[in-house]
């Protein structure tokens, strides 16, 4: 990808790019798109980071070009940027308007390929969305100001990048997540991606497509008190075409507001549960057997969601908390069988691996009593962090740290991913109970964890 003689002699500000031996001397349609590069790059800066750079050659295209980068660096601070403004680019790349476009015609070579940056980081924009003009290779993305504009965004930290294969690349080229029934993206299809609650989620023709997080250990958010740098809106292409671009100048295909709306999807559940929304009720009147139990397992892993809570409103019995498998039967409480981990609240024990000896106990998260509980509710979490603890899970109860268990007797956290999946059961009289799974904020706030390690 973009190994050829262009790649080498590319404008790469951030990266100070040298000249290389092997420049194409002579090509005037080259060097002139270079020197549009570099004058667009400077016209487009906010911050005209363009004129810090150190890239003699650069510079000396500037100053060939008649600009004064003196002059424009006393300026730089007076500048406003505009609505629709952009950051650094590959020369590939023009902008008209709302409208980026992708052209490598006038280059050596085919495997040409680059990014756009926007000037405002995500955290500020919120949401954009890019509708397809043209069926070509393509990535919707986000992406530091320090990522090289000659490579797909993604496959490099940080940056996370839904590409037109259907692939989501999260800051590592060899891990790779796919959406289920897209493979490919087409003409006049409209994608989008955005940022709630220190989560990034993607869109698809309007339809919400979930929250994805970090793989690579390395990498953490600034919402996790981590020194991840601001991503920005960042569109990487490598095939002729066009997208047009809406950062909210116009109304959005996809109503970011309503992701707090979008129903849970689950994978399994006992008859005994219903659940609307993110409300799940259990009531047995009615039936024969009054030890009836169910369960309801949700349909993402625990290393794709990281952390649920659960908030009782209602306790008429007792429910456990925690992660089952596949495999799992939702008429059995979990914890019992193998490849599982839950908290009962009846005995405020965590059953591991379905066997005795494994059964512990955690001090702070004890029984439940909601009659007798501030509120009459209460909240418990449980989550997951290969980046802390790859052989662990921990809890929390009304947003306090609880402590963290050991799971590595469970095959299942030998593994990356580990596929297992948030469980809930609850049994007695009757039960309801919210749950959350990074659709709205959390009681717990995920910025305490590494005090915790």
């Amino acid at each position: 990808m973009g190994n050829g003689a262009s790649s080498k002699t590319e404008v790469n500000i951030l990266h100070g790019a040298q000249l290389g031996d092997d420049t194409p001397n002579g090509n005037s349609s080259y060097q002139a798109k270079m020197i549009k590069c570099a004058e667009e790059n400077a016209a487009l800066q906010g911050e005209m980071e363009v004129l810090k750079t150190d890239n003699k050659f650069l510079l000396q295209l500037l100053e060939k070009n008649g600009i004064d980068v003196d002059k424009e660096r006393k300026k730089a601070s007076k500048i406003k940027v505009p609505d629709l403004a952009w950051g650094l680019k590959n020369l590939v790349i023009s902008v008209e308007g709302d409208t980026v476009i992708f052209d490598d015609d006038d280059l050596a070579d085919d495997d040409e390929e680059g990014i756009i940056l926007y000037s405002k980081p995500i955290d500020e924009v919120k949401y954009f969305e890019i509708k397809l003009l043209d069926t070509m290779g393509l990535a919707i993305a986000l992406a530091p100001k320090s990522y090289p504009i000659n490579e797909r965004p993604g496959l490099r930290a940080p940056s996370i990048a839904w590409h037109e294969s259907g692939e989501i690349y999260r800051g590592n080229a060899k891990l790779a997540t796919n959406i289920e029934g897209i493979t490919s993206f087409g003409k006049l299809d409209v994608l989008g991606a955005g940022k709630l609650n220190g989560k990034y989620f993607f869109t698809y023709n309007g339809v919400f497509q979930g929250f994805f997080e970090w793989q690579n250990p390395a990498i953490k958010d600034k919402s996790s008190g981590s020194s991840l740098p601001k991503l920005f809106p960042c569109i990487g292409m490598w095939e002729k075409g066009s997208v047009s671009v809406n950062m909210g100048q116009t109304p959005y295909l996809f109503d970011p507001q309503s992701i707090s709306a979008i129903d849970l999807v689950w994978a399994k559940k006992d008859v005994i549960i219903t659940y609307e929304g993110d409300s799940i009720s259990f009531d047995d009147d009615g039936l024969a057997d009054e030890d009836e139990e169910g369960g309801i397992m949700y349909s993402k892993t625990i290393s794709e969601v990281h952390y649920f809570e659960i908030t009782i409103e209602k306790e008429m019995g007792s429910l456990a908390v925690g992660l089952t498998n596949k495999n799992y039967s939702p008429k059995l409480r979990p914890g019992w069988e193998s490849s599982q981990i839950a908290w009962q609240s009846d005995s405020a024990k965590i059953f591991r691996q379905s066997n005795s000896d494994n059964i512990v106990e955690l001090e702070k998260l004890g029984k439940i009593n909601i009659s007798t509980h501030k509120n009459q509710k209460c909240t418990i979490g449980c989550g997951y962090s290969a980046d802390i603890r790859k052989d662990s899970i921990y809890y929390t109860k009304d947003g306090e740290f609880c402590g963290w268990v050991a799971c590595s007797e469970i095959p299942e956290f030998s593994k990356d991913p580990v596929k297992l999946y948030p469980t809930i059961a609850m049994w007695g009289s009757c039960f309801s109970l919210s749950v959350n799974m990074g659709q709205k904020d959390f009681v717990f706030d995920s910025t305490s964890l590494q005090s915790h390690k």
